[in-house]
């Protein structure tokens, strides 16, 4: 294994790897600052470094690391449990009197009520657009006319529930800002 020559060509090296992780630059040169977005850095600082600009940048970290934290639910599946990142389900449907769990790394029948899935759910992220479909607003494609699509699929929005769905999805769009 080669030495290599900079901390962004490690960064580079790390992130052809897929890994994902929060990186910082320190220096002496400010001239490398783009260069160290390039690699998506959290920040870049420049020596000295103020008390205050270290606090501002393990914050980022922080928030950086709670946001790439799994946070799994636990869905049953007849005896047994399956767990799966909430952030990754896309959305859970009720038909003929079965739940389906739909995500990104597939989809899967659960044994659990619509109701209680919804609970463990974070209240936030998640909108009940029908009565059998909850879904993940991070994965709202469009409308389209009395529609939602989410991952190519079309979800039917109750009527009742449309002003409310358009305030849950800005509150949500307003958040990820």
């Amino acid at each position: 294994v080669r030495a290599l020559a900079s901390g962004i060509e490690t960064a580079r090296v790390l992130r052809q790897r897929g890994l994902v992780m929060p990186l910082c630059f320190l220096t002496n040169l400010d001239s490398f600052a783009l260069e160290g977005y390039s690699v998506g850095a959290l920040g870049y600082l420049v020596k000295p470094v103020s008390y205050s600009s270290f606090v501002q940048m393990l914050d980022r970290v922080l928030v950086f690391t709670v946001q790439q934290t799994p946070h799994l639910v636990p869905c049953k599946t007849g005896k047994n449990e399956r767990f799966v990142d909430e952030r990754k389900i896309t959305y859970i449907e009720t038909l003929r009197k079965k739940t389906y769990v739909h995500a990104l790394t597939g989809g899967f029948p659960c044994t659990e009520t619509l109701k209680s899935l919804e609970e463990k759910l974070d209240p936030s992220c998640f909108f009940r657009v029908h009565s059998a479909y909850l879904v993940n607003l991070a994965y709202a494609e469009s409308v389209e006319s009395g529609h939602l699509v989410v991952q190519g699929d079309e979800i039917p929005i109750s009527k009742h529930r449309k002003t409310p769905f358009f305030a849950a999805l800005s509150q949500y769009v307003a958040r990820a800002r």
